[in-house]
């Protein structure tokens, strides 16, 4: 039997001992030995190891773990690790990346490579469209938001304009939208001075006053100033009209609600200054305000757009070379711009000492409050540097634009010019800027405008077939969206990717096929993101072309008139949109030619004209738009039927053959030997051929059939072809854009064997070389004497010819119409012999297409 124990019955427990090594401790910490001996360290270590595996240590931790990441990334905290020989490791510190301006460092290791495909066949400003265009947009201003006839006015609405001069065209696109949405009429903005542009021109001085009031008479009232009865009532004094202070970025809800109410009772209001007053989510009929004001009746004055013009044209007139294409480059480097941006290049101490005056001169202690803190290195590799034009130059010709393309630089007075552009002109020998596309007397009235000068700089870059903008802005902003306007799409801009130029042009030691390549993926990148912007398509403002086919209307007529007269005919593809038709340009071009036009005539044609047409007809044939270029104000579809219904009649009278220009009988005589459809050989010649219909054959690419051989010495058909100018072959297209059958259908009558068939006459011509002058040493014609022994190739019995003109053995190489027409040939290598078809006056050889039967 067991005895009574304290601690309990002698009954098993479901639990193993405990293990001694844990007993030993248990009484050990009971004693109070291991708390006083366990070390300070191990406990902050399983204080913090306990605390990272709890939920509550991991929310603590992250925030450690961004800023760690944030100072290594902003260069705060950037070391390089260097093992020395004795096997001592020393960790020291270097620049952080952008800190340091490199890329002429970079410059110096590429240029070798650069020079070396200097002249390359393979310029990117040549295939700069290779994609086709698949859809295309077109304004609807005109279409949604004209209204008949304006309601009574609510008020008169004053703003001001401050900054540049897309800033201040910004403003004024904003004001005529909330003008219209108030139904107020606008005054014509006020241009502020501004203390970095220094620009004092009024609104008349750099945009067209009276066209600006004109297009925008439909859709807003527009005044010059406030009349004399408002005026009085502010005691003369425009200061005097309440100011409202509008928010930013502010809805159309917010003018409803909060303007007009103030408008109604004041009878006009002002705001100044109106900078991004307006938000860019409203309703269609705003936005189309927006558009119509920007795209359309925003032109510039008379003086900047005649100069403009002529820099373009000179722009076109240089660039021969690349079909009149070249490159515009909106080049923000100037001191206002490097000061603003806080980013350091290679100027050292003194360059920090200049941008330090240039930004207290300029923003007056902006930079300088409590808490700003600039970095530069940080500004660059975030991609906020302005490109240096060394920079732009090297992006360019890795892209793949040679030094033959002639780049256009739009900017203001660099910084360092002589220092920064240096460069850049040795990457680009053919480089202008407006100081010399125009001549110092021309730019003489816009020294000391810097908006009448960005003018120009805007004009020339809108007309260019590549833009590339290299700092943000509102110039290259509306620029990219008026070309985009303009050219249905196709308009090329190159929009690089700062950020990764940054760390490129930061490793000194990078290969030139490593650079060119990222340059390359830069600029398909930039061309997707372009292509693919769906605010193209879902744009307010705009929506799919579906252009006019039928007849034309008065409206149109009149509206196509009314910009002719007021903007000149330009360029005919853009002028659809300009005038606000849903037509192609082909169409207005031909319709203005041919109807529209002043100086057009109808009817009434004086002898001297009809002269004039028979002289031309018997030198160019049924050509009548090359006709209709020499006789001034008409038509080739008037000169055409004028032919056709009077002239030929006159020629007949006087017993000459329209055609031929040559008498009636004569032509008869050649008609009736060329009458018949069958031909035979006699004298022992080879049988006859089958009957032969000859076609024209209007590319000169089919391969002629062959033909049995004839006798060396067989009689030719002598057929005169037409007199006629050295043309270009196959070309139908007439000078006005009319594209005529008439031609065609004439030609192919003229050429096929037939009863009424007076003469054979040759018109097309084939790409086979220069005609070989009879008088060369190698090609001498000679004269054959007919005699009975010869073959003799017979026309229906009627007529038989004898040979004019035979070959030397040097003129093999050269073709005869007769042999392709069958009627001989020859298999002889000593001569062969030609007719008098197969010689052409304007260094063409014209053939016909034998046929099978």
């Amino acid at each position: 039997m067991h005895g009574y124990s304290r601690l309990g019955t002698a009954r098993a427990t479901g639990s193993p001992p405990s293990s001694p090594r844990f007993r030993h401790g248990r009484n050990k910490s009971v004693g109070g030995g291991r708390g006083s001996k366990q070390s300070i360290v191990e406990k902050v270590v399983f204080i913090l190891i306990s605390a990272v595996f709890r939920r509550r240590g991991v929310l603590l931790l992250a925030p450690l773990l961004y800023i760690s990441g944030m100072l290594l990334y902003m260069g705060s905290v950037s070391f390089d690790v260097v093992s020395l020989k004795n096997g001592v490791v020393v960790v020291h510190k270097r620049p952080p990346p952008g800190s340091v301006y490199r890329s002429s460092q970079v410059f110096e290791k590429l240029w070798p490579f650069m020079e070396a495909e200097s002249n390359g066949t393979d310029n990117a400003l040549m295939s700069v469209w290779n994609s086709k265009v698949h859809q295309v947009w077109k304004s609807c201003v005109y279409k949604d938001i004209s209204k008949s006839e304006l309601p009574k006015s609510n008020g008169f609405f004053i703003i001001e304009a401050n900054g540049g001069l897309n800033q201040q065209r910004l403003s004024i696109c904003d004001a005529v939208a909330v003008a219209g949405l108030l139904n107020a009429t606008l005054v014509i903005p006020i241009f502020h001075l501004n203390s970095v542009w220094r620009d004092s021109s009024k609104f008349r001085d750099i945009f067209d006053e009276d066209f600006f009031i004109h297009t925008l008479r439909n859709h807003v009232n527009v005044v010059r100033e406030l009349p004399e009865d408002v005026l009085q009532r502010f005691d003369n004094n425009i200061s005097n009209i309440v100011n409202l202070r509008v928010k930013a970025w502010s809805s159309p809800t917010y003018y409803l609600h909060k303007v007009l109410p103030k408008l109604v009772e004041m009878g006009a209001v002002r705001i100044a200054p109106f900078s991004n007053r307006l938000a860019h989510a409203v309703p269609s009929s705003v936005q189309g305000l927006r558009c119509l004001a920007n795209f359309e009746a925003l032109r510039f004055s008379e003086s900047i757009k005649r100069l403009a013009e002529k820099m373009v044209d000179r722009m076109f007139k240089k660039s021969y070379q690349s079909g009149g294409k070249y490159v515009s480059v909106h080049l923000r480097f100037e001191e206002d711009m490097v000061a603003f941006s806080c980013c350091e290049y290679d100027g050292g101490e003194e360059e920090k000492h200049e941008m330090d005056i240039a930004r207290e001169r300029s923003w007056r202690g902006k930079f300088r409050r409590r808490g700003r803190v600039i970095r530069p290195g940080a500004n660059r590799v975030d991609g906020k540097c302005p490109l240096t034009p060394l920079e732009v130059g090297m992006m360019l010709r890795a892209m793949g634009f040679d030094n033959t393309s002639l780049v256009y630089v739009a900017a203001g007075k660099i910084y360092k010019a002589e220092k920064y552009m240096a460069p850049l002109k040795q990457m680009f020998p053919r480089l202008e800027t407006k100081d010399t596309l125009a001549t110092p007397e021309e730019l003489a009235p816009f020294k000391g405008h810097s908006s009448r000068l960005a003018a120009l700089d805007y004009t020339v870059c809108l007309h260019s077939e590549v833009f590339v903008t290299t700092q943000g802005g509102n110039f290259p902003h509306f620029l990219m969206g008026h070309r985009r306007y303009l050219f249905d799409g196709h308009a090329k801009t190159i929009k690089p990717d700062k950020r990764k130029l940054a760390l490129l042009f930061d490793n000194p030691n990078i290969r030139w096929e490593d650079f060119k390549r990222q340059m390359r993926d830069m600029l398909r990148h930039s061309d997707q993101k372009v292509n693919s912007n769906p605010q193209m398509g879902r744009s307010p403002c705009c929506e799919k072309a579906h252009t006019n086919k039928g007849a034309w209307t008065k409206e149109e007529d009149q509206r196509l008139i009314d910009y002719i007269r007021t903007h000149g005919e330009g360029c005919w593809r853009s002028l659809p949109k300009a005038a606000g038709l849903l037509r192609c340009g082909k169409s207005c071009r031909l319709r203005w030619i041919n109807y529209l036009r002043p100086d057009l005539k109808r009817g009434n044609f004086t002898e001297e004209e009809d002269e004039l047409i028979i002289k031309l007809h018997s030198l160019l044939g049924n050509k009548w738009s090359l006709i209709a270029g020499r006789l001034p104000g008409r038509t080739d579809n008037e000169i055409k039927n004028y032919w056709n219904t009077h002239i030929k009649r006159k020629l007949i009278s006087r017993g000459v053959d329209p055609q031929t220009h040559r008498p009636i009988n004569e032509s008869a005589g050649a008609g009736t030997g060329l009458a018949t459809a069958g031909m035979d050989f006699r004298n022992g010649s080879p049988p006859p051929l089958p009957v032969a219909q000859i076609n024209l054959m209007a590319d000169g690419r089919r391969r002629r059939s062959t033909a049995a051989p004839a006798p060396a010495a067989s009689r030719l058909v002598k057929a005169e072809p037409k007199t006629e100018a050295a043309e270009e072959a196959n070309n139908y297209c007439t000078s006005s854009g009319t594209t005529t059958e008439e031609d065609q259908r004439q030609e192919k009558q003229e050429v096929v064997l037939g009863q009424s068939s007076p003469v054979l006459d040759l018109e097309l011509s084939i790409g086979l070389g220069p005609f070989q002058s009879c008088d060369t040493a190698q090609s001498k014609l000679v004269r054959i004497v007919p005699n009975n022994n010869n073959h003799q190739l017979s026309f229906g019995g009627a007529v038989q010819y004898s040979p004019e003109m035979v070959y030397s053995q040097g003129a093999a190489a050269a073709v005869c119409l007769c042999c392709h027409l069958g009627s001989q040939g020859s298999s002889s290598s000593t001569s062969t012999e030609f007719c008098r078809n197969c010689q052409s006056t304007n260094g063409f050889f014209r053939f016909h297409r034998r046929l099978n039967s």
